[in-house]
């Protein structure tokens, strides 16, 4: 008997947690295992919100995505992305989009989400990160976008196929958190307090 490949294991294996009722964690894992990799290009929404996934992360909520049933949510604790969806509320697994049972409270975003501005004077239209100011400080590259520095490493990964992305002036009134857009959804990036220069 050949040996299947993969993919046509991640199949089969899909197809017996679809039959399986009790959901055994077994089954589960496995097919997490032969799991096509999340692409290293966001080529859709979800490839992109995929990123903002730490599976490693001790919370059990931040290991998968959360959709309210209108906005699907992903974050590492770190950046936060969200973009619209029809999705039912409830928690999907991050490499097969297959609903996953109950994790718990998804954490309060609409908290750390900026309200939005409307004047054109609080935006920022770029095409590229490197038109941005930049530093180095601690072993970290920082970019400003504004008057205020954030991580490159979370900005790339908000911007990841963007070929223009929107900024706004983040609200002194709200936690000073940016919110951004790119081509496939919205993102929030906290600001890095910067030593004395």
């Amino acid at each position: 008997m050949k040996a299947l490949s993969k993919k046509e294991a991640f199949a089969y294996v899909t197809q017996l947690v679809n039959q399986d009722s009790d959901n055994n964690p077994q089954l589960v894992a496995l097919q997490r295992f032969f799991a096509p990799p999340i692409p290293a290009k966001p080529h859709t929404a979800v490839d992109w919100l995929k990123r903002f996934i730490d599976p490693k992360d001790y919370r059990e909520q931040l290991t998968a995505l959360y959709s309210n049933g209108s906005r699907l949510v992903a974050t590492d604790g770190k950046a936060l992305a969200f973009t619209s969806t029809n999705m039912p509320a409830g928690y999907y697994d991050v490499k097969t989009l297959d609903r996953i049972g109950d994790l718990g409270e998804y954490p309060d975003v609409d908290r750390v989400i900026p309200p939005k501005n409307i004047s054109p004077a609080d935006h920022y239209v770029i095409g590229s990160l490197d038109c941005l100011e930049s530093c180095v400080e601690g072993g970290k590259t920082l970019v400003k976008v504004f008057d205020s520095w954030f991580d490159m490493a979370y900005m790339v990964k908000c911007v990841s196929g963007s070929a223009e992305i929107r900024f706004q002036r983040p609200n002194t009134n709200h936690i000073g958190a940016m919110l951004g857009h790119g081509q496939f959804g919205s993102f929030v990036v906290m600001p890095i307090t910067r030593a004395k220069v």
